[in-house]
């Protein structure tokens, strides 16, 4: 059976459940919204265009390929 890093953290004592504040969520399970924030606060909103576009190419890519 194939467990996700999440079905086997989730049982962990480190675990900190989700809890979102002000649309960004906080805890072991984040958001694909609040990572984007995270990198644009990291590496500035140029960056995080250039990484959702490169996500889209493969995404279109990969439909292609089937």
């Amino acid at each position: 059976m194939h467990l996700t890093n999440y079905a086997i953290n989730k049982d962990s004592e480190n675990y900190v459940d989700s809890t979102e504040v002000g649309g960004r969520t906080f805890g072991s399970k984040r958001s694909y919204k609040t990572i984007l924030a995270i990198l644009e606060e990291e590496a500035g909103p140029q960056k995080v265009q250039k990484l959702q576009s490169e996500i889209h190419d493969i995404i279109i890519k990969s439909i292609c390929m089937v």
